[in-house]
């Protein structure tokens, strides 16, 4: 009995340990984005192309922030789509290299 609870204690502390590592990786993959999406979405403002660009982006990247993707595989059209429109809007080399490390060609 007492190693029944042992083992209980242990599942539950390692399920909380999970849980933990979790939200952190979801507030670090939201944090990286935040920055990179504001600014798409301020040039959208002003640009209808950007606009329709972010309203598809961003639920993918939301899905990416909440785990539930971690690579989104797309066609050559889309994959060129998406790196034409971040090059045109200018963003760093470093957030386009998160953009790199989600988006993925299909085989």
């Amino acid at each position: 009995m007492k190693n029944m609870k042992k083992e209980n204690k242990m599942k539950k502390k390692n399920m909380k340990k999970k849980r933990t590592e979790i939200i952190e990786r979801t507030k670090f993959r939201v944090q990286i984005f935040k920055d990179v999406l504001f600014k798409i979405k301020k040039i959208g403002m002003l640009d209808a192309k950007i606009m329709n660009f972010y309203n598809i982006i961003e639920p993918m990247i939301d899905s990416y922030c909440a785990g539930n993707i971690d690579i989104y595989e797309c066609d050559k059209a889309m994959y060129d789509e998406i790196f034409s429109t971040l090059k045109m809007i200018r963003i760093t080399e470093s957030e386009l290299e998160l953009f790199k490390n989600l988006f993925i060609i299909e085989n």
